[in-house]
């Protein structure tokens, strides 16, 4: 994957707690782009900070599921305990991704119960919040030794790209982002444009308050996410994967890397067919396709005017 400004900017937070005058400064010397282009990055893109962090970040979940539970009250008296202290700083935000866990909270990052808050901030342990592993009637294999089976068959020559594309026409699938486009049609569309390289782009950057669906798939089921993927490059004839996970997201990513190393090792992946994991800097609006695609290229993640529709002109100008 191309590297951006947003990589870079991800290292420096990263390397230093917060992005630091100096940094940016040389970054764009470094760069050759100009200050106020990487100062509109900053502005833009909630998780990026330019003051040092206190060694408590806590967010207070303020949306409906939370607010349901009493996550107003809950929250208010954790406000209250921790009032005056100079190490932690209190605020509230739009959902987390963690309804099933109402009402919720972070600390440093790491998604926990509203009740758990002091105790974590106090350094003494809590329960997890993950949900025991189950088994899905959606996952076809019964055992890690047969998952990926299908992309298998495929590379071996069983099935063809034609085959697969015929199977999702006939399954009626189609995306779930709002617009409900047939995902066979799709596949089709970008297997037939001519320019390359093409690109399998995964929006799991999921935001919508109430909705955690994708989050479970994620950590539960990322074989079958990376196979879809794989299978999806095989048939539009990609070399490149980009899963676009979403910031909060951390213990998702977790189990989607550790599932890419186990893939790796099998062999489905390589040089000519990989895929990398792209955490996204915030911002609600990067759950449309094409803000996310302009945060892919290190810009403002802003909505672009269609068409061109991203099947023919998507991330750098190529199919998608």
């Amino acid at each position: 994957m191309r590297r951006t400004l947003i990589h870079d900017l991800n290292d420096l937070q990263h390397e230093h707690g917060h992005l630091r005058r100096s940094d940016l400064e040389a970054l764009a010397r470094r760069s050759g782009r100009p200050l106020y282009e990487i100062q509109g990055l900053l502005s833009f893109y909630p998780h990026f900070r330019t003051e040092p962090p206190p060694a408590h970040e806590v967010t207070l979940c303020r949306d409906m599921s939370c607010w349901l539970r009493d996550g107003a009250d809950q929250g208010a008296s954790v406000e209250a305990a921790l009032a005056g202290r100079g190490d932690v700083a209190v605020k509230r935000v739009s959902c987390i991704g963690r309804c099933d866990c109402a009402p919720a909270a972070t600390v440093n990052e790491r998604p926990c119960r509203v009740q758990d808050v002091i105790d974590l901030v106090d350094g003494r342990e809590v329960p997890p919040l993950e949900t025991p592993a189950q088994s899905w009637e959606t996952d076809p294999y019964e055992s890690a030794s047969d998952r990926y089976g299908v992309l298998r068959a495929a590379l071996a020559g069983e099935i063809s790209r034609e085959e697969i594309v015929a199977r999702l026409e006939g399954s009626g699938l189609r995306g779930m982002g709002g617009a409900g486009f047939p995902t066979g049609l799709k596949w089709k569309l970008v297997a037939g444009e001519p320019a390359t390289p093409k690109y399998v782009i995964c929006n799991a950057d999921e935001s919508e308050p109430g909705t955690f669906k994708d989050r479970e798939i994620l950590r539960q089921l990322p074989h079958l996410v990376i196979e879809g993927m794989l299978l999806g490059m095989f048939v539009v004839g990609a070399g490149e994967g980009i899963i676009f996970v979403r910031h909060e997201y951390g213990p998702e990513e977790d189990a989607l890397r550790a599932e890419l190393r186990e893939a790796r090792e099998r062999g489905h992946l390589s040089g000519d067919r990989d895929i990398e994991i792209f955490t996204s800097p915030g911002g609600y609006i990067l759950g449309e396709e094409t803000a996310l695609l302009d945060c892919l290229e290190g810009r403002r993640g802003e909505p672009r005017n269609k068409p061109p529709f991203p099947g023919t002109r998507g991330l750098w100008g190529q199919p998608r």
